[in-house]
């Protein structure tokens, strides 16, 4: 009964693990363009910071300054 199962199920067992396969292969896509978009912007936002530290690093140095001076 066994050998049976598992002969005359082949056809169905092959076309499902194609079919999973395939549904498989969809999301893999997905999440490839789902990650493509996260490094864009990454990158945008990387981009968008540069040169502000010298900006921060002088206010930083006024919060400092009115810190000392007001004693807080």
């Amino acid at each position: 009964m066994l050998h049976w199962n598992i002969y005359t199920d082949y056809d169905r067992r092959f076309t499902e693990a194609h079919t999973h396969l395939r549904d498989l292969n969809g999301e893999v896509v997905r999440l490839k363009r789902q990650y493509a978009a996260f490094v864009r912007t990454r990158q945008a936002a990387t981009q968008s910071c540069e040169g502000y530290d010298d900006l921060i690093r002088r206010q930083r140095s006024h919060i400092r300054t009115a810190r000392e001076k007001w004693g807080n």
